[in-house]
């Protein structure tokens, strides 16, 4: 029986050794994923700053001797590359995470506090799964829009505004620097639009009608009570949606020419480049300084987050009660009373508008965005079935692009007869399963100690929590890379006479390093919410800790369970930067050969194939989840 195993017994002696220690339990359960993040996270990190001194010996092999710091002083000249470069993606940055302010907050605010409960949960389904789609699918589908000869280029022409559409995608364009903002904006924006509605969804109903009872109107409500309550979501998404864009370079490098360059594709095409490893490495430091920077920013205001909330309701209070100056106050009938707002023609004119029209407003602009993202994705589908090789013109119903057929004058590469895609794919989930794996075994019980117990190593795993999340892919894939080259050059093969080759054990390293933040924060909001009495039931009735975890409590959170063992496989799958700098020779994945084949500029209905099989994929996740888990730990994710 399993109670008289062996591993039973240690369960036991173990629950019985830790017996009211909470601080050594928590110790225990957290040391798997502190010793991770410290190995494959913090320790890479330094590694690539001690590569930024180094030099390159005469046969191209890193030399740690004779450090320098050449290499840190190019990189911070004022005039140049690695500056002009930075402080251009500061600013795109910054643009794309305003941009995707403005467009989130509508839709926001309309899903939490208009929508009704039971439509809620089919429209952040559909917010959702683009979320769930690898953006190199995003980008591919994105093509046929910013082209001129593209859908948007011809319907213009067919209006008689070839003019314009010449000045349009001249300026905004495929290949024209000023795309690469957009097209960012137009790929994140669900990273704002979830923190924002959870924030939104937050805010309680009485706070607003109350400043509107004091005379506030609409506007007035939104500035006094609902904006400053929202921050925290505000931050949130800004920080997710700035650090991923400050990471950005295949973007840029595929849609904008070379002047719409960010640092990450100088970043990348140094570490391509034989003997610029070291320059790389420097280059890379000022996206990790920057992203530390605001990651101390973040914890920062998560740490002041109580405190905030109640001065920002109070605040919320008074400010809707100054635009309020009582001419008159009178009470009949059961007491009626009336106000003198004190309000200009612009602010009385948008209580006007919000009032009579606001819902269908927002409800217009809503559809309006739900439909940029899913026109583009239907046209991949659609086009996958098409019978020419015209990614942009119809020629007929046809699978070829999914199934070989016979051979004719016209060879054909269908995606299931494509040896490179198939093998790719299967290379995709089986890392996709192995990291889910190992992120939940080491996630699980890291979760469970930071929401139920105090122990002395707390602070430093939720600074390395917070690191895995914010850390661009281009820096963990550059410090991963660093910290293995580091280990073969001065400990693996000078002791050991091993050497570590990137390939499949690197890219499950590296996809496990993101997944676990992923993991551990999906199943605090379960274990959160999860009524501990049952487990003191358990206890009461003879179960032992291990027996009311492994019966008791994985049951009830099983939802969250599900929704982490999803999130960290879709993002592994969809993992491309991580992947491009670990695969080595020979491991390719689905993303990396789209990547390749998008790189060469040679689109095909196969990759529709390709990107329509991913579509699916997002589409069955999304139901699954909505299933188990009926929507609650994946949208407060």
């Amino acid at each position: 029986m399993a109670t008289t195993s062996w591993t039973g017994r240690a369960a036991r002696r173990i629950a019985l050794a830790t017996s009211g220690r909470e601080g050594l339990k928590g110790t225990l359960l957290s040391l798997p994923s502190s010793l991770w993040f410290l190995l494959f996270l913090v320790i890479p990190m330094g590694i690539v700053v001690l590569f930024g001194f180094a030099t390159i010996g005469l046969d191209f092999t890193m030399s740690y001797d004779r450090l320098t710091g050449a290499h840190y002083l190019r990189a911070l000249d004022p005039f140049g590359s690695v500056m002009r470069l930075t402080l251009r993606t500061i600013g795109v940055s910054i643009l794309t995470a305003v941009g995707c302010l403005g467009i989130s907050f509508p839709i926001s605010y309309y899903l939490a506090r208009i929508v009704p409960e039971r439509h809620r949960g089919f429209l952040l389904s559909l917010i959702i799964i683009p979320f769930w789609i690898s953006f190199v699918v995003q980008l591919y589908a994105v093509l046929p829009w910013v082209q001129r000869n593209g859908y948007v280029g011809q319907a213009l022409d067919s209006v008689r505004l070839s003019g314009f559409a010449d000045w349009l995608f001249g300026t905004f364009g495929y290949g024209t620097p000023n795309i690469v903002a957009p097209v960012l904006i137009w790929i994140w924006l669900p990273f704002m639009i979830l923190p924002l509605f959870t924030s939104l969804l937050k805010i309680d109903h009485e706070l607003l009608e109350a400043a509107q009872d004091l005379g506030a109107g609409k506007w007035k409500t939104f500035w006094s009570v609902t904006f400053p309550l929202c921050l925290p979501g505000i931050v949130t998404g800004s920080i997710l949606v700035f650090i991923t864009a400050f990471g950005s370079f295949v973007e840029p490098r595929l849609l904008s020419g070379r002047e719409g360059n960010l640092v990450g594709n100088y970043i990348y095409e140094r570490f391509l480049e034989l003997g610029n490893l070291p320059m790389g490495a420097a280059a890379s430091v000022t996206v990790l300084v920057a992203s530390l920077a605001v990651l101390y920013a973040y914890v920062v205001f998560s740490e002041a987050d109580r405190a905030f909330e109640v001065a920002s309701r109070i605040r919320g209070g008074i400010a809707a009660i100054l635009p309020v100056r009582a001419s008159r106050m009178s009470r009949a009938d059961g007491g009626s009373r009336a106000t003198t707002e004190v309000r200009g023609p612009l602010e009385r004119r948008f209580d006007r508008i919000a009032e009579r029209h606001g819902r269908r407003l927002m409800l217009g602009f809503t559809v309006l965005v739900l439909l940029s993202f899913y026109v583009p994705l239907a046209q991949v589908a659609v086009f996958s079935f098409n019978d020419s090789n015209n990614t942009v013109a119809w020629g007929g119903f046809s699978l070829k692009w999914y199934f070989p057929g016979p051979r004719g004058p016209e060879e054909v590469r269908a995606f299931f007869g494509d040896e490179d895609m198939i093998r790719a794919l299967a290379n995709s989930f089986l890392i996709g399963l192995a990291t889910t794996a190992l992120a939940l075994l080491v996630g699980t019980p890291a979760a469970l100690a930071l929401v139920r117990y105090r122990f002395g190593s707390k602070g430093v795993l939720n600074l390395m929590l917070y690191m895995g999340l914010v850390l661009p892919s281009i820096v963990m894939g550059v410090s991963l890379l660093a910290f293995i080259t580091f280990l073969n050059d001065l400990y693996l093969w000078p002791y050991l006479h091993v050497w570590w080759d990137t390939g499949y054990a690197s890219i499950i390293v590296g996809h496990v390093t993101f997944s676990i933040p992923i993991v551990i924060v999906v199943l605090m909001v379960s274990l959160r919410e999860f009524d501990r009495s049952i487990e003191e039931a358990a206890m009461n009735l003879g179960a032992n800790e291990i027996q009311t975890f492994f019966r008791v409590t994985l049951p009830i959170i099983k939802p969250g369970l599900v929704a982490a063992a999803l999130l960290s496989f879709t993002f592994s799958f969809d993992e491309l930067i991580v992947t491009l700098f670990l695969k080595g020779q020979g491991v390719e994945t689905l993303p990396v050969v789209m990547w390749s084949t998008l790189s060469r500029k040679i689109p095909t209905p196969e990759l529709n194939a390709a990107s329509t099989v991913i579509l699916a994929m997002a589409v069955l996740f999304t139901l699954l989840a909505n299933r188990v888990q009926k929507g609650g730990t994946m949208f407060r994710f």
